[in-house]
């Protein structure tokens, strides 16, 4: 299957005529890899305050693997310098709470938060401790993302994203005297929560080529719970910028 893919991607990109300037505007395929981790994920909004996502002054997700996002550009339109691409994406966030919280879901559907009432748990509360309470939610999203050149190593981006959330799980980890104990609550038990699937949001970044790194940031203007059935929380991720790497050229060499 990803051979195949891969086939089609370089057969299309020798449709694309061989050179193009500058300034000219052109509609093209293209194969643009981008990638970003080691960020900090936290909650803005009206419920925010109950919500810290910071444990010993460590942001959460900081030093989690497999946490960020991750995407491919698969269309540009627009000329060397500024161009706008559109593709598709995959992002994972996981959200360590310092206030150790315990959900409960209502027979009405209201999901709620509250620091967890058994003191025989104990969270341990560092961040490399046992203990900790973690949400950890996945998406696919489409970008839609301003691309601007400035000089040969600085690249501006500002996109809009849109999210599906289609994965979620809750991390409970204690110990009880000397014994250590995990909760889950497993993504099939979580379809009930009032989580809005689809969310919209802003992303940007800045990125050195020669250098390989860069930063970037990005925001979710809806909401992460529908609103009157959960807490009012906005989520918002500042990360390194890792990889920004066009390959349609190499491709193009590969099939020739």
């Amino acid at each position: 299957m990803k051979s195949a893919l891969l086939s089609l991607i370089a057969a299309l990109l020798l449709l694309v005529p061989p050179a193009f300037s500058q300034n000219k505007f052109s509609v093209r395929p293209v194969v643009i890899v981008r990638g970003e981790a080691y960020g900090y994920a936290g909650f803005a909004g009206p419920d925010a305050a109950a919500f810290n996502t910071s444990v010993k002054g460590f942001g959460s997700g900081l030093l989690d693997v497999l946490a960020g996002r991750g995407g491919i550009d698969l269309l540009a339109a627009g000329t060397d310098k500024i161009f706008l691409t559109t593709g598709i994406g995959y992002g994972v966030s996981k959200f360590r709470f310092a206030d150790n919280l315990v959900p409960a879901l209502s027979e009405a559907g209201v999901l709620t938060f509250s620091t967890d009432p058994d003191v025989s748990h104990d969270y341990v509360n560092t961040f490399f401790g046992y203990g900790k309470t973690k949400l950890i939610t996945s998406v696919l999203y489409i970008p839609l993302t301003l691309n601007l050149n400035l000089g040969k190593n600085l690249l501006i981006t500002a996109s809009g994203l849109a999210d599906w959330q289609f994965f979620s799980k809750y991390k409970m980890k204690y110990l009880m005297e000397d014994l250590k104990v995990k909760e889950v609550i497993k993504s099939g038990d979580m379809k009930e929560y009032p989580f809005n699937k689809f969310r919209f949001g802003i992303h940007a970044g800045v990125y050195h080529k020669k250098l390989q790194w860069g930063i970037c940031g990005s925001y979710s203007l809806t909401t992460m719970f529908k609103p009157g059935l959960g807490p009012q929380l906005h989520e918002y991720r500042v990360s390194l910028l890792y990889n920004v790497s066009d390959e349609t050229e190499k491709l193009k060499s590969a099939k020739k």
